[in-house]
């Protein structure tokens, strides 16, 4: 894992702004706003992973584990007025939880 990540990030640039080993292949808009066990970078390998928290919090608990193509939101369009957005919210993933 390690130097597969350094190589796409540092030397390809794949994700260069995340300051952990992942993927090339997932995409994470802030991650400042991300919570999780430094144990769990697994999280961050798998293919087609879209965290969106712009300016939510993501929060995985420890022994969660996040499958493929899955989707984690923190703010998406208001339900009412689909031209507006609603309000960020925090996820929360509790301990060994699985998403897939």
């Amino acid at each position: 894992m390690g130097q597969k990540c350094f190589w796409t990030q540092k030397v390809l640039g794949f994700n260069r702004k995340i300051p952990w080993p992942c993927s090339p292949f997932i995409n994470i808009s802030n991650p400042n706003n991300i919570v999780f066990h430094p144990d769990d970078l697994n999280n961050f390998q798998s293919s087609g992973i879209y965290y969106q928290n712009f300016t939510g919090n993501i929060h995985l608990g420890k022994g969660a584990l996040i499958g493929p193509n899955v989707g984690i939101i923190t703010a998406n369009h208001d339900l009412r007025n689909k031209q507006e957005h609603a309000p960020a919210k925090d996820v929360f993933i509790g301990e060994d939880c699985w998403i897939e």
